[in-house]
């Protein structure tokens, strides 16, 4: 959904581009990376002003966050970007790079599809190698339990994760 994004965004801007007259900036044969972040980036301050559309009005009026809420023990930062914003946290590594986490929740679809798609990628790897991958860009609340089931019901990973049953000896 990402690069379908990406190309229809791709898509409008060749259009904005052609009726200007301008051939300056068009782009035609293949997706640039930064097309396909700014696409993601997209989907998920979508995902994010429906998930979390109480914390984000609240956050938006300069108020904090009830103790109560999950999101509360993350220490939620407002990243202003254009016109829109994301929630979410910044920190910086050990390299001095400023480095930006999304929140999402756990029954949200994207966070479903994201962690499939890592789960794929990643070869069918364990909960914890999932989770880090998932962790280096996003924080998904309760991901721990997402990768659980989606490990637990994955077909290949059940089907190598099994073990030879040993029969039980009869009655002599």
């Amino acid at each position: 959904s990402v690069r379908r994004l990406a190309w229809i965004r791709r898509f409008v801007r060749n259009l904005k581009l052609r009726s200007t007259g301008s051939n300056d900036g068009r782009y035609t044969k293949f997706l640039l990376q930064v097309e396909r972040k700014d696409s993601l980036l997209l989907i998920v301050k979508a995902a994010q002003s429906t998930e979390f559309a109480d914390e984000i009005l609240i956050l938006n009026k300069g108020q904090q966050l009830p103790r109560r809420n999950k999101i509360c023990r993350l220490y939620p930062l407002r990243i202003r970007k254009t016109e829109c914003s994301e929630l979410g946290a910044g920190y910086t590594n050990v390299r001095g790079r400023f480095w930006r986490t999304l929140y999402t929740r756990q029954k949200c679809t994207l966070s479903a599809r994201l962690a499939l798609q890592i789960h794929h990628d990643s070869m069918h790897g364990g909960l914890q190698l999932c989770i880090s991958e998932l962790r280096c860009s996003f924080w998904v609340i309760s991901s721990e339990q997402m990768f659980r089931e989606l490990i637990r019901n994955c077909v290949r990973c059940f089907r190598f994760n099994s073990r030879a049953t040993h029969p039980l000896m009869g009655d002599l």
